[in-house]
Order: C-alpha cells, then sequence, then structure tokens
C-alpha cells in the first residue's frame, strides 16, 4: 500500500528490502558498530553549569551489558519481559521538566511588556526606551501569528496550497520565539541580568534566567533547530535534499 509520505523517498528507499538488511535488529546494529567503533564518542552530556563528560562506543556496550545482567538478574526479567522507556521520550517533557532539574516557564509577551515598565534603564521605566518598545511590539505580534496559525491549521480549506506546512514548522518558530522572548527579558534586566534562581536580589526569583537558559532544550530536543529547517526545506518547501 502507498503511503501519502512515500513520495519523498528517494530511489533506493523505495525499492529498499528490509529481508536483506545486513542487522535482524536494533540491537544487532548497535552492537556490530560498538565492535567496529570502539573508541569513537557515542554520547557527550553537558550539564547546566557546564560541566560534561563523553563516553565511547566500547563504554556504551559494557554499560548496556551491565545494565542487562541488572535487569535479570536483580530486577529478576526474563527473556521478553517488559520494560519501561522513559530516557528517549525526554524532549517530550520540554514544558514540565527537564536539565537542571526545574521546570521550562510558558511565558507571554504581555509578561516582559510588564517587566519593562519595571525595569530600569538609566532611571527610567525601560518601556519608554523607543527601541525596546519596537522590540515588544514585535514579539506581541509574532505571540499573535503564532496563535493565529494555530486556529488556521483547524480549517483544511486554509491550508489547502500546503496542508502540513504549520504543523512541521511550529515546533521551529515556537521554541525559537520563546528563548528570544526569554533572551529579551534577560537583557532588560540591566546588570541584574547576571543574578539567578538563589539570589535575593534577582528579579522575580531568577525566573527569566532559569527560562532562558531551559529553553534552549525546546530548541533541542525532539530535532534541534536547524533539523527543524530541513525538514520545513524539503517537506513544505520542496526543495532538494542536497545542492
Amino acid at each position: 500500500m502507498t503511503q501519502p509520505w512515500h513520495k519523498y523517498y528517494p530511489e533506493a528507499a523505495k525499492n529498499f528490502d528490509v529481508t536483506k538488511m545486513e542487522h535482524a535488529t536494533l540491537v544487532d546494529l548497535i552492537n556490530a558498530a560498538g565492535r567496529k567503533f570502539p573508541d569513537r564518542a557515542a554520547f557527550t552530556t553537558i550539564l547546566p553549569n557546564g560541566a560534561d563528560t563523553t563516553i565511547n562506543y566500547g563504554e556504551y556496550l559494557e554499560h548496556s551489558k551491565d545494565f542487562a545482567a541488572y535487569l535479570r538478574e536483580t530486577a529478576g526479567l526474563k527473556r521478553g519481559g517488559t520494560v519501561a522507556m522513559t530516557a528517549l521520550a525526554f524532549e517530550r517533557a520540554v514544558s514540565g521538566g527537564q536539565a537542571g532539574g526545574v521546570h521550562s516557564m510558558q511565558v507571554s509577551a504581555r509578561e516582559v511588556v510588564e517587566l519593562a515598565r519595571h525595569a530600569l534603564r538609566g532611571g527610567r521605566p525601560a518601556i519608554e526606551d523607543p527601541l525596546v518598545r519596537d522590540q515588544l511590539v514585535a514579539f506581541l505580534m509574532e505571540e499573535r501569528g503564532m496563535d493565529l496559525n494555530n486556529q488556521r491549521a483547524r480549517i483544511p480549506g486554509l491550508i489547502s496550497e500546503r496542508p502540513a506546512s504549520i504543523a512541521l514548522s511550529r515546533k521551529l518558530t515556537g521554541s525559537e520565539w520563546h528563548r528570544r522572548l526569554n533572551q529579551f527579558a534577560v537583557t532588560l534586566q540591566g546588570a541584574n541580568a547576571s543574578r539567578y534562581v538563589g539570589d535575593g536580589a534577582a528579579v522575580e526569583g531568577g525566573r527569566w534566567q532559569r527560562g532562558y537558559f531551559n529553553a534552549f532544550s525546546g530548541t533541542i530536543g525532539g530535532g534541534t533547530s536547524q533539523i527543524q529547517k530541513n525538514i520545513v526545506g524539503e517537506r513544505v518547501l520542496g526543495l532538494p535534499k542536497h545542492d
């Protein structure tokens, strides 16, 4: 049966025979790759405080074997047992809680307008600065535009030319807007921008600083902004995969 997405497949993918794959399962593929490239970096973790660590494929295979032994010997699982996996759904929790053990904030441009009314620049409210007002208006317009697009997506007649355009671009536009909005809110605070959660003098308890740092998880989880742009270019605009 032909599916709508098949038209995006290159010829090699259309004629691909899954029964002729060298490795029958994903586990076989990972094990083979690990044995072939044991010293290559597999995963790198970077914490909010800048600390980082990297493990290679050889170490990854050893860890996976240790975990498998734990499941068998300690947890008592038998072959064919079911294990709940949450690690791969990490990016789905971007609005609930993520890196650093704190919650991402769903903020609005109007909240930043209120912040600008109280933040001082040169002894006067930041909102009195024409450049600040211009940027605030731009954020408000973008926010309203995203809201209207979401409503438009519910009406097939309004998206008939490019049916998937809004759905495929929503994550990209929303996460980048959220990051820029939090960044702008931090810059409004002047010298107080350096204060963070836990500092008694931080504006609104440091929520904007925390929101800015955590906003990056939204631009990474579920497909980075760069990948999202590729998806929009290929699936919506019909651009070629290669030059």
